[in-house]
């Protein structure tokens, strides 16, 4: 099993049972920026609407042994909330970010009165109090806490207290203005979105650890596209295809729209990234100064299962 698969895919399992309690809670209100929860110094930040995206999250558990769970766990979550921070300075791709630290925050349907039942010790969790007297449940190298009615938070490879701290006394997450804003809605806004603060991480996962790209940072966002009704003109409409049309819609609502905001360091570069980005995706690229702006980029949900996949959850790559 890969380093990646074994750190983000057991928090996701931690996750997933919690939807064994049955009492209903109303989502938590988080700070305006919900990221404040999380901390500092990720290289990925990770915003997932559940409603606008059951579809495609669906897709996603069913591809993971622990689906049955998995498939629970989005029928009680409003939004997720992520960062996956490096193990070290030098460590400087994705897989060693996920083998550093998880940290998850979800509002949704979350009982604080279920956690002795949740986090049993007959399922391997042990209670711990912190030096701050906050407490929380270990599992290994994975620690969890349902710490108000409607939050749970978890971590891989430590952070639990830190998140705990924050709720209490939440710290500044520098992040730009516009995707703070975004978050803070996005139950409402429905897009998926990622900022990635540390972008030599993506590129090496993507292209190489012998490629770096002079990016301050980048905002990519997903956006489920809404099939249009089909027109029926006379002809099919005598014809009778109805189902040409229905298969029309199916198809258009399995899409997503890609966007991305990146920031580089300077105009001259901005420039040469815009040609290559150009040359590589069937997208609208436009450019102002040191600044790229993506969009009309449509790939299919099963399409975004399989990168998700590839980048944090695929069982084959960076094996021990």
């Amino acid at each position: 099993m890969s380093v990646n698969k074994g750190r983000f895919v057991a928090v996701l399992s931690a996750f997933a049972a919690l939807f064994l309690a049955g009492c209903k809670t109303g989502p938590a209100v988080l700070p305006d920026n919900p990221f404040n929860i999380l901390g500092s110094g990720a290289s990925y930040y990770l915003v997932l609407p559940v409603d606008a995206n059951r579809d495609l999250l669906k897709q996603l558990a069913a591809s993971q042994t622990n689906s049955d769970s998995l498939l629970q766990a989005v029928d009680r979550t409003s939004v997720i909330y992520a960062g996956l921070y490096k193990a070290a300075d030098n460590a400087a791709d994705m897989s060693a970010a996920a083998s550093g630290t998880v940290r998850l925050a979800a509002t949704g349907f979350f009982p604080r009165m279920a956690s002795p039942a949740v986090f049993a010790k007959t399922k391997g969790w042990k209670k711990i109090v912190g030096e701050s007297g906050a407490s929380w449940y270990k599992n290994g190298a994975y620690e969890a806490s349902i710490p108000k009615n409607g939050l749970v938070c978890l971590s891989s490879g430590g952070g639990i207290e830190t998140i705990l701290k924050n709720i209490e006394t939440p710290l500044p997450v520098s992040l730009s203005p516009a995707f703070i804003e975004y978050a803070s809605a996005a139950a409402v806004d429905g897009r998926i979105g990622i900022f990635v603060s540390d972008t030599q991480a993506l590129a090496a996962r993507l292209l190489g650890p012998e490629i770096t790209l002079p990016v301050s940072y980048a905002e990519i966002f997903a956006e489920r596209v809404v099939a249009s009704p089909v027109p029926r003109t006379v002809q099919n409409a005598a014809a009778g295809d109805a189902q040409s049309d229905a298969q029309s819609a199916g198809s258009t609502e399995n899409t997503y729209d890609i966007s991305a905001h990146i920031v580089l360091t300077d105009a001259r570069t901005a420039r040469s990234i815009k040609t290559l980005i150009s040359l590589l995706l069937s997208a609208e690229v436009r450019i102002e100064g040191e600044q790229i702006y993506v969009s009309s980029y449509n790939v299919t949900a099963e399409k975004l299962v399989e990168i998700a996949r590839i980048l944090y959850l695929d069982k084959n790559d960076n094996k021990e």
